[in-house]
C-alpha cells in the first residue's frame, strides 16, 4: 500500500500593506470619484436612485402645471403664489442638504 501524502497547511498568502480607507478628499469633486474603494458603489448607488426621484419631481411638477388649464380650472393668483412658494422653500431646503454634505466632508476630511 502506497503511503498518503500528509496534509501540509497551506502557507499564508503574503499581504501587501492595506490601503488608506479615508484617504484626503481633493479639493475637485470630479477627482473625488479617483478614490473607488470608498465611492464608487456609493455613487453608483446615488445615479442609480437620484435619476429615478429626479424624474418623479419633474413629472410632478409637470402633472401640476395641467391646472393652469383656465377651461378646467379656477384659481387665485395669492393660490398660486403660495404654490410656488412652498414648492421654492422646499427646494431650497434640498439643495443645502447637498451642500452641507459636501462642506461635511471636506471639514471632516481636513488634515
Amino acid at each position: 500500500m502506497a503511503k498518503k501524502p500528509k496534509n501540509k497547511p497551506e502557507p499564508e498568502p503574503e499581504w501587501e500593506e492595506e490601503p488608506e480607507l479615508i484617504p484626503t478628499l481633493p479639493e475637485d469633486d470630479e477627482d473625488i470619484l479617483a478614490i473607488p474603494e470608498i465611492n464608487e458603489v456609493k455613487h453608483n448607488t446615488f445615479l442609480r436612485l437620484a435619476k429615478p426621484r429626479t424624474q418623479k419631481v419633474l413629472n410632478s411638477l409637470k402633472i401640476l402645471g395641467n391646472c393652469a388649464n383656465k377651461s378646467s380650472y379656477a384659481y387665485f393668483s395669492h393660490e398660486i403664489e403660495k404654490i410656488f412658494d412652498t414648492i421654492g422653500i422646499a427646494l431650497a431646503e434640498t439643495k443645502t442638504k447637498f451642500e452641507e454634505k459636501i462642506q461635511d466632508q471636506k471639514a471632516l476630511f481636513d488634515f
